[in-house]
């Protein structure tokens, strides 16, 4: 993650930056595993500080505000779809904070799933609301294709929610939906989904 300034070296102020990041990451890590939540409020609150200065790697402020809401809503089960909008290397480092903070979980029950890992319809409509409502054309491509990643995982028999997956996609990419290809309950989803845009 280091930046160099003039082909000299690395520019000292922006690589301490860098480094409160890898030091706000373990501690939010550290928060979560416990169930911290003074000190998950504390890292979150250094974090919003460092998201406002010009961090010198692309992508590291979109990584910075998902830790942010992964410290206030831990269990929120949108989060394993933001991740996969976040660059690279950056969400390759959260899925590791997000495995790093199970464990302990993982120890003390043996019902601990993937449960954090599930996304329900109306998480993604939010998510996609946003991305559609405030996020910018780079963000939109990206979770365009991590709706197609998870649509190849669907099984045959779950064509209509291929449908509703495709429809969102073609949002997204600004383009038009197939809508015909809809069947409840996906029909009533897309009517939500269109009040939703136009709140």
């Amino acid at each position: 993650m280091r930046k160099h300034c003039g082909g000299v070296g690395p520019c000292i102020g922006e690589q301490k930056k860098v480094d409160e990041l890898n030091r706000l990451s373990n501690e939010a890590v550290a928060a979560l595993r416990t169930g911290n939540t003074t000190r998950q409020k504390e890292v979150a609150k250094q974090l919003k500080k460092l998201v406002k200065k010009n961090f010198p790697v692309e992508g590291g402020k979109d990584f910075m505000q998902l830790v942010i809401e992964w410290l206030h809503r831990p269990d929120a089960p949108s989060l394993m779809v933001r991740i996969e909008a976040l660059r690279e290397p950056f969400r390759g480092a959260f899925k590791q904070m997000v495995a790093a903070a199970k464990q302990e979980k993982a120890a003390s029950s043996e019902d601990s799933t993937a449960e954090t890992d599930a996304i329900t319809l109306d998480e993604l409509l939010d998510i996609v609301v946003d991305a559609v409502s405030s996020g910018d054309n780079k963000q939109r491509q990206q979770l365009a294709e991590s709706l197609q990643s998870i649509r190849q995982q669907l099984q045959v028999e779950q064509s209509s929610l291929a449908a509703f997956f495709d429809c969102l996609t073609a949002v997204l990419l600004d383009k038009t939906p197939e809508l015909a290809a809809l069947e409840e309950p996906f029909t009533k989803l897309w009517r939500q989904f269109q009040e939703a845009l136009n709140e």
